[in-house]
Protein backbone atom coordinates (compact mmCIF):
# COMPACT_ATOMS: atom_id res chain seq x y z
CA UNK A 1 0.00 0.00 0.00
CA UNK A 2 1.26 3.49 -0.84
CA UNK A 3 2.14 5.32 2.38
CA UNK A 4 1.48 8.80 1.02
CA UNK A 5 -2.07 7.95 -0.07
CA UNK A 6 -3.00 6.04 3.11
CA UNK A 7 -3.30 9.03 5.44
CA UNK A 8 -6.51 10.14 3.71
CA UNK A 9 -8.24 6.81 4.30
CA UNK A 10 -8.97 7.39 7.97
CA UNK A 11 -8.08 5.23 10.97
CA UNK A 12 -7.35 1.54 10.68
CA UNK A 13 -10.37 -0.02 12.43
CA UNK A 14 -9.38 -3.26 14.15
CA UNK A 15 -11.90 -5.81 15.41
CA UNK A 16 -11.34 -9.10 17.19
CA UNK A 17 -13.29 -12.18 18.18
CA UNK A 18 -12.63 -15.58 19.66
CA UNK A 19 -12.50 -17.68 22.79
CA UNK A 20 -9.87 -19.20 25.05
CA UNK A 21 -8.57 -21.50 22.30
CA UNK A 22 -8.69 -19.39 19.12
CA UNK A 23 -8.68 -15.64 18.56
CA UNK A 24 -8.94 -13.71 15.28
CA UNK A 25 -8.23 -10.06 14.49
CA UNK A 26 -9.50 -8.29 11.39
CA UNK A 27 -7.03 -5.71 10.04
CA UNK A 28 -8.27 -3.84 6.94
CA UNK A 29 -5.97 -4.25 3.96
CA UNK A 30 -4.70 -7.71 4.85
CA UNK A 31 -5.81 -10.63 2.74
CA UNK A 32 -6.96 -12.72 5.71
CA UNK A 33 -7.74 -12.37 9.42
CA UNK A 34 -4.85 -12.72 11.83
CA UNK A 35 -5.33 -15.75 14.07
CA UNK A 36 -3.82 -17.35 17.16
CA UNK A 37 -4.52 -20.85 18.47
CA UNK A 38 -3.54 -22.50 21.75
CA UNK A 39 -4.32 -26.12 22.60
CA UNK A 40 -2.59 -26.47 25.98
CA UNK A 41 -2.90 -23.11 27.77
CA UNK A 42 -6.15 -21.12 27.51
CA UNK A 43 -5.98 -17.51 26.39
CA UNK A 44 -6.71 -14.92 29.07
CA UNK A 45 -6.43 -11.54 27.34
CA UNK A 46 -7.16 -8.27 29.11
CA UNK A 47 -9.35 -6.28 26.74
CA UNK A 48 -8.07 -5.46 23.28
CA UNK A 49 -4.43 -4.84 24.27
CA UNK A 50 -3.15 -7.81 22.24
CA UNK A 51 -5.06 -6.69 19.14
CA UNK A 52 -3.56 -3.20 19.26
CA UNK A 53 -0.05 -4.66 19.47
CA UNK A 54 -0.73 -7.08 16.63
CA UNK A 55 -2.10 -4.41 14.30
CA UNK A 56 0.34 -1.58 15.07
CA UNK A 57 2.90 -2.55 12.35
CA UNK A 58 0.23 -2.36 9.65
CA UNK A 59 -0.91 1.06 10.85
CA UNK A 60 2.62 2.49 11.02
CA UNK A 61 3.58 1.07 7.62
CA UNK A 62 0.47 2.51 5.95
CA UNK A 63 0.46 5.87 7.79
CA UNK A 64 -3.00 5.34 9.30
CA UNK A 65 -4.10 6.04 12.85
CA UNK A 66 -5.15 2.93 14.77
CA UNK A 67 -8.53 2.41 16.42
CA UNK A 68 -9.27 -0.87 18.20
CA UNK A 69 -12.60 -2.28 19.25
CA UNK A 70 -13.29 -2.63 22.97
CA UNK A 71 -11.25 -1.64 26.02
CA UNK A 72 -7.61 -0.60 25.66
CA UNK A 73 -5.17 0.11 28.47
CA UNK A 74 -4.29 3.83 28.38
CA UNK A 75 -0.65 3.27 29.30
CA UNK A 76 -0.26 0.78 26.46
CA UNK A 77 -1.94 3.25 24.07
CA UNK A 78 0.60 5.91 25.05
CA UNK A 79 3.43 3.41 24.67
CA UNK A 80 2.30 2.35 21.21
CA UNK A 81 2.13 5.97 20.06
CA UNK A 82 5.70 6.41 21.29
CA UNK A 83 6.80 3.26 19.45
CA UNK A 84 5.36 4.68 16.23
CA UNK A 85 7.28 7.93 16.80
CA UNK A 86 10.46 5.93 17.44
CA UNK A 87 10.20 4.11 14.11
CA UNK A 88 9.06 7.18 12.20
CA UNK A 89 12.25 8.94 13.28
CA UNK A 90 14.47 5.94 12.60
CA UNK A 91 12.87 5.00 9.28
CA UNK A 92 11.16 8.10 7.82
CA UNK A 93 9.20 7.28 4.72
CA UNK A 94 8.85 3.67 5.83
CA UNK A 95 6.92 4.16 9.08
CA UNK A 96 4.76 7.03 10.34
CA UNK A 97 3.96 8.37 13.80
CA UNK A 98 0.28 7.63 14.40
CA UNK A 99 -2.45 8.15 16.99
CA UNK A 100 -3.96 5.31 19.00
CA UNK A 101 -7.60 5.16 20.08
CA UNK A 102 -10.20 2.63 21.22
CA UNK A 103 -13.89 2.37 22.04
CA UNK A 104 -12.85 2.80 25.67
CA UNK A 105 -9.46 3.82 27.08
CA UNK A 106 -8.93 2.51 30.60
CA UNK A 107 -6.49 3.83 33.21
CA UNK A 108 -5.83 0.41 34.67
CA UNK A 109 -4.02 -0.21 37.93
CA UNK A 110 -1.05 -2.57 38.15
CA UNK A 111 -2.48 -6.03 38.75
CA UNK A 112 -1.04 -9.37 39.78
CA UNK A 113 -3.12 -11.79 37.78
CA UNK A 114 -0.70 -14.66 38.40
CA UNK A 115 2.36 -15.48 40.42
CA UNK A 116 4.65 -16.13 37.47
CA UNK A 117 5.93 -14.66 34.22
CA UNK A 118 5.70 -16.02 30.67
CA UNK A 119 8.85 -16.13 28.51
CA UNK A 120 8.85 -16.39 24.71
CA UNK A 121 10.99 -19.46 24.03
CA UNK A 122 12.24 -20.36 20.54
CA UNK A 123 14.98 -22.85 21.37
CA UNK A 124 17.71 -20.51 20.10
CA UNK A 125 20.69 -19.14 21.97
CA UNK A 126 19.08 -15.97 23.34
CA UNK A 127 15.88 -17.42 24.78
CA UNK A 128 17.55 -20.63 26.02
CA UNK A 129 20.18 -18.60 27.85
CA UNK A 130 17.54 -16.24 29.26
CA UNK A 131 15.59 -19.17 30.69
CA UNK A 132 18.61 -21.00 32.13
CA UNK A 133 20.41 -17.93 33.45
CA UNK A 134 17.25 -16.70 35.15
CA UNK A 135 16.74 -20.11 36.80
CA UNK A 136 20.32 -20.13 38.08
CA UNK A 137 20.04 -16.77 39.83
CA UNK A 138 19.87 -16.56 43.64
CA UNK A 139 16.35 -16.67 45.13
CA UNK A 140 14.57 -13.36 44.76
CA UNK A 141 16.75 -12.09 41.90
CA UNK A 142 15.19 -14.07 39.07
CA UNK A 143 11.69 -14.06 37.65
CA UNK A 144 9.43 -17.01 38.46
CA UNK A 145 8.77 -18.46 34.98
CA UNK A 146 6.15 -21.22 34.93
CA UNK A 147 5.42 -20.80 31.21
CA UNK A 148 7.57 -20.91 28.09
CA UNK A 149 5.64 -19.81 24.99
CA UNK A 150 6.74 -21.35 21.69
CA UNK A 151 5.34 -19.65 18.59
CA UNK A 152 4.63 -21.97 15.66
CA UNK A 153 4.41 -19.77 12.58
CA UNK A 154 7.42 -17.53 13.20
CA UNK A 155 10.66 -19.47 12.57
CA UNK A 156 8.78 -22.54 11.34
CA UNK A 157 5.86 -22.45 8.85
CA UNK A 158 2.53 -23.77 10.05
CA UNK A 159 2.75 -26.86 7.82
CA UNK A 160 6.01 -28.07 9.41
CA UNK A 161 4.30 -29.97 12.23
CA UNK A 162 6.76 -32.88 12.51
CA UNK A 163 9.77 -30.54 12.52
CA UNK A 164 8.23 -28.45 15.29
CA UNK A 165 7.65 -31.58 17.39
CA UNK A 166 11.34 -32.45 16.97
CA UNK A 167 12.33 -28.95 18.04
CA UNK A 168 9.98 -28.99 21.03
CA UNK A 169 11.60 -32.20 22.28
CA UNK A 170 14.87 -30.27 22.58
CA UNK A 171 13.29 -27.23 24.21
CA UNK A 172 11.67 -29.30 26.94
CA UNK A 173 15.04 -30.20 28.49
CA UNK A 174 16.02 -26.64 29.46
CA UNK A 175 12.38 -25.94 30.34
CA UNK A 176 12.31 -28.80 32.86
CA UNK A 177 15.56 -27.53 34.40
CA UNK A 178 13.97 -24.11 34.86
CA UNK A 179 10.64 -25.46 36.10
CA UNK A 180 8.69 -24.16 33.11
CA UNK A 181 6.03 -25.85 31.00
CA UNK A 182 5.88 -25.29 27.24
CA UNK A 183 2.73 -23.87 25.67
CA UNK A 184 2.51 -23.76 21.86
CA UNK A 185 0.74 -20.92 20.05
CA UNK A 186 0.03 -21.26 16.32
CA UNK A 187 -0.38 -18.03 14.34
CA UNK A 188 -0.32 -16.62 10.82
CA UNK A 189 0.81 -13.17 12.06
CA UNK A 190 4.23 -13.29 10.37
CA UNK A 191 2.91 -14.56 7.05
CA UNK A 192 -0.09 -12.25 6.81
CA UNK A 193 1.54 -9.10 8.15
CA UNK A 194 5.25 -9.34 7.31
CA UNK A 195 5.48 -11.57 4.24
CA UNK A 196 2.29 -10.80 2.39
CA UNK A 197 1.56 -7.56 4.25
CA UNK A 198 3.30 -4.19 4.64
CA UNK A 199 5.51 -4.70 7.73
CA UNK A 200 9.20 -5.62 8.03
CA UNK A 201 9.76 -8.76 10.13
CA UNK A 202 13.17 -7.70 11.44
CA UNK A 203 11.75 -4.44 12.74
CA UNK A 204 8.38 -5.61 13.99
CA UNK A 205 8.66 -9.15 15.38
CA UNK A 206 8.78 -8.04 19.06
CA UNK A 207 5.29 -6.60 18.58
CA UNK A 208 4.18 -10.04 17.40
CA UNK A 209 5.73 -11.64 20.49
CA UNK A 210 4.18 -9.02 22.77
CA UNK A 211 0.73 -9.59 21.27
CA UNK A 212 1.03 -13.28 22.17
CA UNK A 213 2.27 -12.53 25.68
CA UNK A 214 -0.71 -10.21 26.23
CA UNK A 215 -3.06 -13.03 25.17
CA UNK A 216 -2.06 -14.70 28.47
CA UNK A 217 -2.02 -11.54 30.60
CA UNK A 218 -4.93 -12.67 32.76
CA UNK A 219 -2.96 -15.63 34.07
CA UNK A 220 0.55 -14.17 34.46
CA UNK A 221 2.23 -11.33 36.29
CA UNK A 222 4.13 -10.20 33.19
CA UNK A 223 5.91 -11.22 29.99
CA UNK A 224 9.59 -11.65 29.09
CA UNK A 225 11.39 -11.35 25.74
CA UNK A 226 15.00 -12.51 25.31
CA UNK A 227 17.33 -9.79 24.03
CA UNK A 228 19.44 -10.31 20.91
CA UNK A 229 22.19 -7.85 21.82
CA UNK A 230 23.84 -6.15 24.75
CA UNK A 231 23.10 -2.50 25.52
CA UNK A 232 26.31 -1.43 23.80
CA UNK A 233 25.67 -3.56 20.72
CA UNK A 234 22.15 -2.15 20.41
CA UNK A 235 23.63 1.35 20.49
CA UNK A 236 26.12 0.48 17.72
CA UNK A 237 23.70 -1.13 15.29
CA UNK A 238 20.42 0.68 16.03
CA UNK A 239 17.73 0.48 15.00
CA UNK A 240 16.86 -3.18 15.36
CA UNK A 241 13.44 -4.56 16.18
CA UNK A 242 14.46 -6.24 19.43
CA UNK A 243 15.89 -3.26 21.31
CA UNK A 244 15.89 -2.03 24.93
CA UNK A 245 13.99 1.18 24.13
CA UNK A 246 10.84 -0.12 22.46
CA UNK A 247 10.76 -3.51 24.23
CA UNK A 248 9.91 -1.77 27.47
CA UNK A 249 7.11 0.12 25.69
CA UNK A 250 5.26 -3.14 25.02
CA UNK A 251 3.83 -3.01 28.54
CA UNK A 252 0.42 -2.02 29.86
CA UNK A 253 -0.25 -0.85 33.41
CA UNK A 254 -1.61 -4.29 34.30
CA UNK A 255 0.89 -6.41 32.36
CA UNK A 256 4.57 -5.37 32.20
CA UNK A 257 6.96 -6.78 29.61
CA UNK A 258 10.68 -6.90 30.32
CA UNK A 259 13.71 -7.99 28.25
CA UNK A 260 16.19 -10.60 29.52
CA UNK A 261 19.87 -11.05 28.65
CA UNK A 262 20.90 -7.50 27.68
CA UNK A 263 24.05 -7.64 29.81
CA UNK A 264 25.51 -10.75 28.16
CA UNK A 265 27.21 -11.12 24.75
CA UNK A 266 26.17 -13.87 22.35
CA UNK A 267 29.44 -15.76 22.86
CA UNK A 268 29.08 -15.59 26.64
CA UNK A 269 25.50 -16.83 26.33
CA UNK A 270 26.73 -19.89 24.46
CA UNK A 271 29.36 -20.49 27.12
CA UNK A 272 26.71 -20.24 29.84
CA UNK A 273 24.43 -22.74 28.08
CA UNK A 274 27.32 -25.16 27.58
CA UNK A 275 28.40 -24.80 31.20
CA UNK A 276 24.95 -25.96 32.33
CA UNK A 277 25.04 -28.90 29.91
CA UNK A 278 22.32 -27.83 27.47
CA UNK A 279 24.28 -26.97 24.31
CA UNK A 280 22.89 -30.06 22.56
CA UNK A 281 19.36 -28.68 23.02
CA UNK A 282 20.02 -25.38 21.22
CA UNK A 283 18.49 -24.93 17.76
CA UNK A 284 19.39 -21.80 15.78
CA UNK A 285 18.60 -23.02 12.27
CA UNK A 286 15.84 -21.27 10.38
CA UNK A 287 17.75 -20.69 7.12
CA UNK A 288 18.26 -24.39 6.36
CA UNK A 289 15.68 -27.13 5.64
CA UNK A 290 13.97 -26.58 9.03
CA UNK A 291 13.83 -30.14 10.26
CA UNK A 292 13.82 -29.26 13.95
CA UNK A 293 17.59 -29.79 14.11
CA UNK A 294 20.55 -27.64 13.10
CA UNK A 295 21.62 -28.20 9.48
CA UNK A 296 25.25 -27.17 10.24
CA UNK A 297 25.55 -25.66 6.74
CA UNK A 298 23.53 -22.44 6.63
CA UNK A 299 25.14 -19.15 7.59
CA UNK A 300 23.20 -18.96 10.86
CA UNK A 301 24.52 -22.36 11.91
CA UNK A 302 28.06 -21.49 10.82
CA UNK A 303 28.03 -18.23 12.77
CA UNK A 304 26.92 -20.01 15.92
CA UNK A 305 29.45 -22.79 15.42
CA UNK A 306 32.20 -20.18 15.17
CA UNK A 307 31.09 -18.51 18.39
CA UNK A 308 31.36 -21.93 20.07
CA UNK A 309 34.82 -22.50 18.64
CA UNK A 310 35.94 -18.97 19.61
CA UNK A 311 35.02 -19.77 23.21
CA UNK A 312 36.95 -23.09 22.98
CA UNK A 313 33.67 -25.03 23.10
CA UNK A 314 33.13 -28.04 20.86
CA UNK A 315 29.97 -27.29 18.80
CA UNK A 316 29.45 -30.99 17.96
CA UNK A 317 26.71 -31.64 20.56
CA UNK A 318 24.44 -29.13 18.79
CA UNK A 319 25.76 -29.30 15.22
CA UNK A 320 27.17 -32.81 14.82
CA UNK A 321 30.66 -31.72 13.76
CA UNK A 322 33.47 -29.21 14.25
CA UNK A 323 33.87 -26.15 12.02
CA UNK A 324 36.55 -26.10 9.33
CA UNK A 325 38.53 -22.98 8.45
CA UNK A 326 37.75 -23.42 4.74
CA UNK A 327 33.99 -23.47 5.32
CA UNK A 328 34.17 -20.53 7.74
CA UNK A 329 36.04 -18.41 5.20
CA UNK A 330 33.12 -18.81 2.75
CA UNK A 331 30.50 -17.80 5.32
CA UNK A 332 28.33 -14.78 4.54
CA UNK A 333 27.76 -11.97 7.00
CA UNK A 334 24.67 -10.01 6.04
CA UNK A 335 23.39 -8.05 9.02
CA UNK A 336 25.22 -5.51 11.22
CA UNK A 337 24.36 -7.56 14.31
CA UNK A 338 25.98 -10.70 12.90
CA UNK A 339 29.03 -8.64 11.95
CA UNK A 340 29.21 -7.36 15.51
CA UNK A 341 28.93 -10.87 17.00
CA UNK A 342 31.69 -12.27 14.80
CA UNK A 343 33.94 -9.24 15.28
CA UNK A 344 33.60 -9.45 19.06
CA UNK A 345 34.31 -13.19 18.98
CA UNK A 346 37.51 -12.54 17.01
CA UNK A 347 38.47 -9.87 19.54
CA UNK A 348 37.68 -12.04 22.58
CA UNK A 349 39.05 -15.23 21.06
CA UNK A 350 40.03 -17.86 23.61
CA UNK A 351 43.76 -18.72 23.72
CA UNK A 352 42.69 -22.36 23.84
CA UNK A 353 40.77 -22.14 20.54
CA UNK A 354 42.11 -23.05 17.08
CA UNK A 355 43.99 -19.99 15.69
CA UNK A 356 43.25 -21.05 12.08
CA UNK A 357 39.56 -20.33 12.64
CA UNK A 358 40.31 -16.87 13.94
CA UNK A 359 42.26 -16.06 10.80
CA UNK A 360 39.53 -17.54 8.61
CA UNK A 361 36.83 -15.44 10.31
CA UNK A 362 38.58 -12.25 9.26
CA UNK A 363 37.80 -13.04 5.60
CA UNK A 364 33.97 -12.73 5.81
CA UNK A 365 34.43 -9.75 8.14
CA UNK A 366 36.54 -8.03 5.47
CA UNK A 367 33.96 -8.80 2.77
CA UNK A 368 31.21 -7.24 4.88
CA UNK A 369 33.32 -4.13 5.50
CA UNK A 370 34.01 -3.72 1.78
CA UNK A 371 30.30 -4.00 0.94
CA UNK A 372 29.47 -1.50 3.66
CA UNK A 373 32.08 0.96 2.38
CA UNK A 374 30.68 0.61 -1.14
CA UNK A 375 27.15 1.37 0.09
CA UNK A 376 28.38 4.45 1.95
CA UNK A 377 30.24 5.71 -1.12
CA UNK A 378 27.15 5.20 -3.27
CA UNK A 379 24.89 7.11 -0.86
CA UNK A 380 27.39 9.98 -0.67
CA UNK A 381 27.65 10.10 -4.45
CA UNK A 382 23.85 10.32 -4.71
CA UNK A 383 23.65 12.96 -1.98
CA UNK A 384 21.63 10.73 0.34
CA UNK A 385 21.98 10.86 4.15
CA UNK A 386 23.94 8.16 5.92
CA UNK A 387 22.10 5.90 8.35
Amino acid sequence: MDVASSASKGPLLVRYRGDERRVEVDVPGLGEPLFWESETLPFAALGSDFAALAALPAAMATARDLHVEGRLDSELARNLANISSFWAQWRPGVYSAIRISADELVEARPARCGEGWALCLSGGVDSTFALLDNAARPPGLGYPIPTGLFVHGFDYPLDRIDAVETLLASIRGPARFAGAKIAVVRTNWKTALCRQGPADWGHMFPLGLAAILHLFAGGHRGGLIASDCTFREDHEIAPVGNNPATNRMLSSAAFPIQPLGERTSRMDKIAGIARLGFLADVNVCWQGPRTGRNCSECDKCLRTMFLCEAAAIDPSPAFGRRLSAARLARMRIVSPSDYLFIKKAVSDYSPEADPKLRRAARIPLARFELRRAARVAKRLALGRPLR
